[in-house]
C-alpha cells in the first residue's frame, strides 16, 4: 500500500498528529525563551504591584520586580524591587533599627512611590512611563538632601506607597505594618488619591467598593485555567503587554475633554458646602493617624502632594505644563463625577482645607504647592496632574527634608546636627 494511501485513509489522524507535534514544539521554544529570559521562577510569582488585603483592600506586593518599568537616568541605576515587606529602600529594611539611625517613612500613593507619566498626558508633552529608580524618586532624593544636611548622621528613608493608596489606607498600613519598625519620623505625601473623598465623605466604603477588583486579580494568577498555564499563553501575553505600553493612551483616560466637564468657580460654589461637609471626615482621620504615629514616639508630617490644577498657590507654569494643565482626566463615564473631582483639584485646598489644616495642625501639615511660588515658570516640574519629573522631585524632597530638618534642631537629646559654616 503506498504512502498516500495511507495518508488518504488516515487523514484526520495524521492533521491530528501534526497539529499535536506543532504545539509540542512551540511549547518547548516558548519554554526555552522563558528560561533565557530568566522568568523560570518569575512567572510563578504574582504579577501585580498590589495584592488583596484584609486591613487595606489592596497592599504593595512584597517582592515585587518592576523590573523594565523602572525610569532611569543611567543604565546602572538599580531596577525599583519590593523587599519582603512592600518597602522601597536602598539598604535592608528590619524590624529593629540600627543604632544611630535616623529612620523616616514615606508613605502616600503614586507620587510618593515614584511613578512617572500618566499615559495621556503624553500627547501633551511625553515624559517618561513607569516607575523612578530610587535615588532618582522623593524618597531617594530625600535621603541624599539629608545627608547632605547632616553628613555625620545616618538616615533611612523607607518608602512605604502604592498606587491609588488614599490617606485612611496610608493610617491602616501604618498601623499594620510600618508602626512594627520602630519610624522616628513619617512623612504622608497625598491628597489627589482623596479627591473622592470631598466628593463622597465615605472614604473606607469607596475603597471597599473595590475589593471584587482585587480578589478577581488574584484568582485570575492562581486559578488559571490549563491553557493559561502554558509557556506558549505566558510568552504571548507578554509580549501583548509590552506592545500595549507603547499605545497605552487608553481607554481609561480620553484628552482634552475640558468642554464635558463643569470645574468653573460657579459650579464649585454650587457644591462647596457638601464638600466641606465631608472634609470632616478626612479631617477625622488625619487625627487617627496622627494619634497612633505619636503614640509610638514618633512624628507625622501631613504633606499635600504638588498638584498640577490647583489655580490658587502654584508654581508659575511653564509652556509645556500648560500644555499639561488642559488635559482633564476621563477615568469615570460619569461627567459629574470628573466634575466634582476637578473642582475640588482647583479650588477647595485653597478655598478651605489648606486653611483648615494649618489651624489644626500647625507645622505638622505642609502645602508642597505653596512651597512652589518661588520656583520658576523655567523649571519643568510636573508631568502630568501630580506626578513629577527628577527636578520635581528633587524640590519636593527638599521641602520634606526641610521639615525634618527642624524637628532634628528642635529635639534636646543626641540628635544629628548640621556642620556650622
Amino acid at each position: 500500500m503506498s504512502a498516500n494511501n495511507r495518508f488518504e485513509r488516515h487523514r484526520k489522524k495524521t492533521l491530528l498528529a501534526i497539529v499535536v507535534v506543532a504545539l509540542l514544539v512551540v511549547e518547548l521554544l516558548c519554554y526555552l525563551v522563558v528560561v533565557a529570559y530568566g522568568h523560570r521562577e518569575k512567572r510563578r510569582n504574582y504579577p501585580y504591584d498590589r495584592v488583596i488585603s484584609g486591613y487595606t483592600v489592596y497592599r504593595q506586593t512584597p517582592g515585587y520586580d518592576f523590573g523594565d518599568s523602572t525610569i532611569r537616568a543611567t543604565p546602572d541605576l538599580p531596577a525599583v524591587k519590593l523587599d519582603s515587606n512592600g518597602f522601597i529602600c536602598d539598604t535592608p529594611v528590619n524590624i529593629e533599627k540600627p543604632p544611630g539611625v535616623v529612620r523616616v517613612f514615606l508613605v502616600g500613593g503614586s507620587t510618593a512611590i515614584g511613578a512617572g507619566q500618566t499615559e495621556a498626558y503624553s500627547a501633551a508633552h511625553p515624559y517618561p512611563w513607569g516607575i523612578y529608580s530610587y535615588p532618582e524618586s522623593v524618597g531617594g532624593q530625600l535621603k541624599a538632601w539629608l545627608g547632605n544636611e547632616f553628613p555625620e548622621a545616618q538616615f533611612q528613608v523607607i518608602t512605604s506607597a502604592a498606587f491609588g493608596r488614599r490617606l485612611h489606607q496610608s493610617f491602616l498600613d501604618y498601623a499594620a505594618n510600618v508602626s512594627r519598625f520602630s519610624p522616628d519620623f513619617v512623612i504622608s505625601l497625598e491628597g489627589m488619591n482623596d479627591l473622592s473623598v470631598f466628593d463622597s465623605g465615605t472614604p473606607y466604603g469607596d475603597e471597599e467598593a473595590e475589593l471584587p477588583k482585587y480578589i478577581g486579580l488574584w484568582n485570575d494568577h492562581y486559578e488559571k485555567t490549563l491553557i493559561a498555564k502554558t509557556n506558549t499563553y505566558y510568552v504571548l501575553k507578554k509580549v501583548a503587554d509590552r506592545l500595549r505600553i507603547g499605545n497605552m493612551a487608553s481607554s481609561q483616560y480620553t484628552q482634552n475633554v475640558a468642554d464635558k466637564v463643569d470645574y468653573s468657580k460657579q459650579a464649585y460654589q454650587r457644591n462647596r458646602e457638601r464638600y466641606v461637609e465631608n472634609a470632616d471626615r478626612y479631617l477625622q482621620v488625619a487625627e487617627h493617624f496622627r494619634a497612633a504615629v505619636e503614640s509610638d514616639d514618633a512624628e507625622l508630617l501631613i504633606a499635600l502632594q504638588p498638584l498640577l490644577h490647583r489655580i490658587g498657590r502654584n508654581k508659575p507654569l511653564s509652556e509645556i505644563e500648560k500644555r499639561l494643565n488642559q488635559v482633564v482626566m476621563s477615568s469615570s463615564p460619569d461627567t459629574q463625577v470628573l466634575s466634582h473631582a476637578r473642582q475640588i483639584n482647583c479650588y477647595f485646598f485653597d478655598d478651605y482645607l489648606c486653611d483648615r489644616m494649618r489651624e489644626r495642625w500647625g507645622d505638622q501639615f505642609l502645602d508642597v504647592n505653596a512651597g512652589l511660588v518661588d520656583v520658576g515658570a523655567e523649571v519643568e516640574f510636573f508631568t502630568d496632574y501630580c506626578h513629577l519629573t527628577r527636578e520635581g522631585n528633587r524640590i519636593t524632597a527638599s521641602l520634606l527634608g526641610q521639615w525634618v530638618a527642624a524637628r532634628l534642631e528642635s529635639k534636646t537629646l543626641s540628635t544629628p546636627t548640621r556642620p556650622s559654616n
